[in-house]
């Protein structure tokens, strides 16, 4: 299975991701923020305030650590760290209803339609992981 091109394949977008992370982390010290109602745009205010807010949570997500490891052990477990990208995801929800007047009901929908899509994944990766402790392709199961 590590010999097919489609493994390669799925190995260059999942370092993709990586660099696409690794961009975001450096582009927040030049995002502005907004404070108490005011646009904030100064570099070095930008630059404390990614630092005291969400750069823990996007430097310990980005770290690639199923590299790491890419000798001795290799499992999907292994890029759980990921997840912690989620917590900012509700941060971007609240910003976008309360500048979608009149529409929050769509940001609500996509934000459903999004946790499904989750749930959905989550179950098939369960699944597969399920056939991948009972033998994969050792049985009809899977």
């Amino acid at each position: 299975w590590h010999d097919e091109p489609m493994y390669h394949a799925m190995r260059i977008i999942d370092y993709i991701g990586d660099v696409a992370f690794v961009l975001d982390v450096v582009l927040n010290f030049f995002t502005p923020f907004n404070q108490d109602g005011f646009f904030v745009a100064e570099p070095k205010a930008i630059k404390e305030h990614y630092l005291r807010t969400w750069f823990t949570i996007d430097v310990l997500a980005t770290v690639p650590i199923d590299l790491f490891s890419f000798v001795v052990w290799r499992h999907a477990v292994l890029r759980m760290n990921r997840l912690l990208r989620f917590s900012r995801y509700q941060h971007y929800f609240n910003i976008w209803e309360q500048h979608s007047i009149g529409w929050e009901h769509v940001v609500r929908f996509i934000k459903l339609l999004l946790g499904l899509v989750m749930v959905i994944h989550w179950m098939g990766c369960t699944y597969i992981a399920i056939g991948y402790a009972r033998g994969f392709g050792t049985s009809e199961w899977l």
